[in-house]
């Protein structure tokens, strides 16, 4: 009876990829997704890269949609374009597990309004512990998560709470904030194992610091437009999402098998 109601309602999954210049890796991960939710609809949702990410993926989604360059944008665009009745926004660079689709199904069909993973960082230093096992925690206890933990909703729920806010940071943190105010959340104990270039990028202990300062201000009540100005202050831009950022070499055997 589990496998019928499985293979009935996977169908209703779809999942949105926003992107902007992932080429290099782009089709090994959207092989991988479809290999993992072999009934999903997959939708990848281009911010208008500068690169060959569009020419990549095609043949390897359902959809390509186009959107202004943003998170909030894209997530939305992607989900208007949508036909399922489940919506899970994940980003590019990471591997997801065999039982990923079924667990999100199973948390929306026993009444969960949408949901998050919890993340694993593929560096064995300790700092990267604190990003992905005790700020796990204390973001449970202050309800804040980011896009790069899978965030799924429900179509109801998504539309409920019309979307992604049209803010300049912090816009996956209010709209998981928003699905707790309608219903419940399911903070799931699986993992994402999820790239680390940032941290690579600027440095492990100054991103952590960064990211720490960063969700600190939000819950003291600093405005959006505000925290973005700060993040970009500390954000040189030779690191900014305008620039490709390339798997680093520890993290090349994320989704291996589909290069």
């Amino acid at each position: 009876m589990k496998v019928v109601i499985w293979a009935a309602t996977m169908e209703t999954l779809s999942i949105i990829v926003p992107t902007y210049n992932e080429a290099g890796h782009i089709r090994a991960f959207l092989r991988h997704l479809r290999c993992r939710a072999p009934k999903a609809e997959i939708i990848l949702v281009d911010g208008g890269s500068e690169d060959a990410t569009i020419e990549e993926a095609r043949g390897q989604c359902d959809f390509i949609v186009t959107a202004s360059k943003g998170r909030p944008a894209q997530m939305n665009a992607g989900a208007g374009s949508a036909s399922g009745s489940v919506f899970w926004f994940l980003h590019a660079d990471c591997e997801i597990s065999k039982t990923a689709v079924q667990s999100i199904l199973q948390s929306t069909q026993g009444g969960y309004c949408g949901g998050c993973f919890r993340i694993q960082l593929p560096d064995p230093r300790p700092v990267f512990r604190l990003h992905d096992s005790w700020a796990h925690a204390v973001g449970k206890l202050i309800r804040v998560r980011c896009g790069d933990h899978g965030l799924f909703s429900t179509r109801e729920a998504f539309h409920e709470v019309k979307g992604y806010p049209d803010v300049p940071l912090m816009e996956d943190v209010d709209f998981v904030r928003a699905l707790h105010r309608i219903g419940r959340f399911a903070w799931l104990e699986e993992r994402l194992k999820t790239s680390c270039r940032r941290h690579h990028q600027l440095g492990p202990y100054r991103y952590t610091f960064i990211c720490g300062f960063i969700v600190a201000l939000y819950c003291m009540g600093v405005g959006n437009a505000t925290l973005a100005r700060w993040y970009k202050r500390l954000i040189p831009a030779r690191h900014s999402s305008k620039v490709p950022r390339p798997l680093p070499e520890i993290e090349l055997e994320l989704f291996a098998d589909f290069r």
